[in-house]
């Protein structure tokens, strides 16, 4: 398999199907990281979850998550953007930004992921078209199309971190499309979906917008869901949008925590997490997804 690099994203296509003769200067072929067996049967390996000393003490005490809250039910009330609040993300599309991001984020033990995907064309699958990456201090929004290259190298390095807690929010197929396409695996992390459902004894998974409202009593905007991702510049309305679902996570987090502050159950809400993880969907459900 191969992504297609163009100028407006990217694309997964197999080669058979490119045209080298139809393609134009801005279009390159990009190689994937082939999946072997033994990357297919590693992924199915338990890998121990571990969570940094004091660390549940220190995420329900942080006073930077305690502000953020706060932003945020105001924000929702006032019916203002983050920006109106000093929140605002920094735009990173370039591999010096992103070496100069690692180290800071590397310091955080509590780290909140999301990713955007634009409309794929009939006959193509979009890939990604934003990286949002939210710690207590640092909120960063990716363009992945500039540093593709570097940015494979990059991500793994944070995502497969044991020395911090990875945030993620119905994580299947973003966890699938990573290591299909990317052969990336995340580790020592937890779904918040997951969580909830463990922590508040609930009979199905609830959506985000569901488990905002219960918790925090935020009316979070989905609108945008399915939006153009990949046009640049992004307007600030945009990054307002991608940003809060991020942040969202980790006030969330918080929440569940103060409700059950045992570290054997947010142990335990991460392996059930890695048990999910096993069962990756495969690359033909993966397209399918996306193309739907």
């Amino acid at each position: 398999d191969y992504l297609l690099k163009t100028k407006h994203g990217f694309l997964a296509s197999q080669l058979s199907s490119v045209s080298i003769e139809h393609t134009y200067s801005h279009v390159k072929l990009v190689k994937t990281r082939p999946v072997s067996e033994e990357a297919l049967n590693e992924v199915k390996k338990t890998r121990d979850s571990k969570v940094p000393k004091d660390f549940i003490q220190k995420v329900v005490n942080d006073p930077e998550i305690k502000r953020l809250r706060e932003s945020l039910i105001s924000c929702d009330r006032l019916n203002i953007p983050l920006y109106d609040q000093g929140i605002e993300a920094e735009f990173v599309d370039t591999e010096e930004g992103l070496k100069r991001l690692l180290p800071e984020l590397q310091e955080s033990q509590l780290i909140s992921f999301d990713f955007e995907y634009g409309i794929p064309t009939n006959s193509s699958v979009r890939i990604f078209d934003l990286i949002q990456i939210a710690t207590a201090k640092h909120f960063v929004i990716i363009d992945p199309h500039p540093v593709f290259e570097f940015l494979r190298t990059w991500l793994d390095v944070l995502l497969n971190s044991t020395s911090s807690v990875k945030l993620l929010f119905s994580c299947f197929s973003d966890a699938s499309i990573l290591f299909y396409f990317f052969s990336m695996r995340i580790t020592n992390f937890v779904d918040l979906s997951v969580m909830n459902k463990m922590y508040r004894n609930e009979a199905e998974h609830a959506g985000l917008r569901a488990l905002t409202k219960d918790l925090l009593d935020i009316d979070l905007d989905k609108s945008a869901q399915c939006s153009h991702w990949n046009v640049r510049p992004l307007p600030k309305s945009m990054k307002d949008y991608a940003m809060k679902d991020v942040l969202i996570l980790l006030v969330l987090f918080r929440e569940l925590l103060m409700q059950n502050s045992s570290e054997e159950k947010l142990v335990e809400a991460m392996q059930k997490t890695e048990e999910m993880y096993k069962k990756l969907k495969t690359k033909e459900q993966v397209d399918s997804i996306q193309k739907v």
